[in-house]
């Protein structure tokens, strides 16, 4: 900044950005003396830069206002304008498709979500990915050509060039089919396919930044985002993560079962759980897993929750099994948190009890263990936190673009106006 001549339209456009990100980033709206305080920018210059955000039609001043202001005339505040840039992410799994519309600041404006009905293959799934897109359109009041960026989660090892899978074992054909290429006919935007563990970690990431951390994806399958002082860890081939495929046996070679799961998914995903439940409670009346019907992993998950023994008991022989396969991968990174997301978090801090107390036995230290708050929608919502990312990080190289114009006049006369608005 230093070498930046004050009062120049760089600077000003400078100033500009670190007042709207200061806004961007609050939790709620601020005053003019909180953005200050943030960017320690003059009072002149923080107002001219939300004059000209309002102006551009990112910033409006808000209604709400925040706890602690002065009895009188209360203090104006602002915030990002709702529904500026809206994102769309996309959750694809085996058995059911989910999609949800955030504007920029975070706000949801819509959510789907969909059973895929019949084989579990890439027609029934991309079906049920229309479905969920037309809904959630629809109920945004929105069309394609506003949606600055979509974001598609999905098991497997992602190509992230090609915008294609690798490797999907538990959806038949999904990997031949290019469902970035399809969607951009539809959107007039980038389209980006993502593991949908390393988006579990997103939005882990996105509650705890900086940090290392693990994020479990624990549902129909079994994978790991990981996250390294706050930077996503793909690994050679963008394959780190995929923990579903350990295997304990030394005599057996890698192999999927006949539904695409790999050694340690059988055993624990969420087909695994109904296989312990149904070996436990054989011909055992309980009060919620009736011997009369097949249970579900989420029977399952709510009776241990609600402290039933037997379900309780297939908690922590999955744990057990779940803390064989994580401890080493925790004696290697010494991560700060482990995040458990998928429809297993809604066992709840009876899982935690158990996963802890095996840890303990396997490492020298446990890391700080959670569960995420979003349970079975947590990769779509990290879906839309790396869309809002993407959206968020191309708006500043264009800002940085137009400062760099307005430094050589000759290339600014050759693209067009001078003009540095957001």
């Amino acid at each position: 900044m230093a070498e930046i001549p004050a009062g120049t339209a760089v600077l000003r456009q400078f100033n500009t950005s670190l007042v709207l990100a200061a806004v961007r980033q609050a939790r709620r709206p601020l005053r003019i003396s909180e953005i200050i305080s943030v960017t320690r920018l003059t009072r002149p210059t923080v107002a001219q830069a939300i004059e000209e955000l309002k102006s551009g039609g990112l910033v409006v001043e808000s209604t709400d206002s925040p706890d602690g202001v002065r009895q009188g005339r209360p203090a104006a505040v602002f915030e990002l304008r709702p529904g500026v840039d809206p994102v769309l992410g996309i959750d694809v799994g085996p058995h059911a498709v989910k999609a949800r519309v955030s504007d920029l600041g975070g706000n949801t404006l819509a959510a789907s979500a969909r059973a895929v009905s019949g084989p579990h293959d890439a027609v029934a799934v991309l079906a049920g990915v229309r479905r969920v897109i037309d809904t959630c359109l629809r109920d945004a009041n929105l069309d394609s050509a506003q949606i600055a960026e979509v974001v598609v989660g999905s098991p497997g090892v992602v190509d992230p060039v090609a915008g294609r899978l690798r490797l999907a074992p538990s959806m038949r054909g999904w990997e031949t089919f290019n469902i970035t290429s399809h969607l951009e006919k539809e959107f007039r935007c980038r389209v980006h396919l993502e593991n949908d563990a390393n988006l579990a970690a997103v939005a882990a990431a996105s509650r705890l930044p900086g940090r290392t951390i693990i994020a479990i994806q624990w549902g129909a399958r079994l994978g790991a985002g990981i996250v390294i002082n706050g930077t996503l860890h793909r690994g050679k081939d963008n394959a780190a993560g995929e923990l579903g495929l350990i295997s304990f046996n030394d005599a057996d070679n890698l192999a999927f079962d006949r539904d695409g799961s790999g050694p340690l998914e059988a055993q624990i995903g969420s087909t695994g759980v109904i296989n312990l439940a149904r070996d436990e409670f054989a011909g055992v009346p309980t009060t919620r897993l009736r011997p009369d019907r097949e249970p579900t992993a989420m029977d399952v998950f709510s009776a241990a929750a609600d402290g039933d023994e037997r379900a309780v008991a297939v908690l922590d022989h999955a744990t057990r099994i779940l803390a064989r396969a994580l401890s080493p991968v925790i004696l290697a990174l010494n991560p700060d948190a482990l995040v458990i997301s998928g429809g297993i978090a809604h066992a709840g801090d009876v899982l935690l009890q158990h996963l802890r107390r095996h840890l303990q036995a396997r490492t020298y230290w446990v890391p700080e263990l959670e569960l995420s708050e979003y349970a079975e929608h947590t990769v779509v919502i990290g879906s839309v936190e790396l869309a809002r990312q993407h959206t968020w990080d191309r708006r500043l190289a264009a800002a940085k673009q137009k400062l760099e114009l307005s430094e050589y006049p000759e290339r600014t006369a050759a693209n067009g106006s001078a003009d540095l608005a957001w």
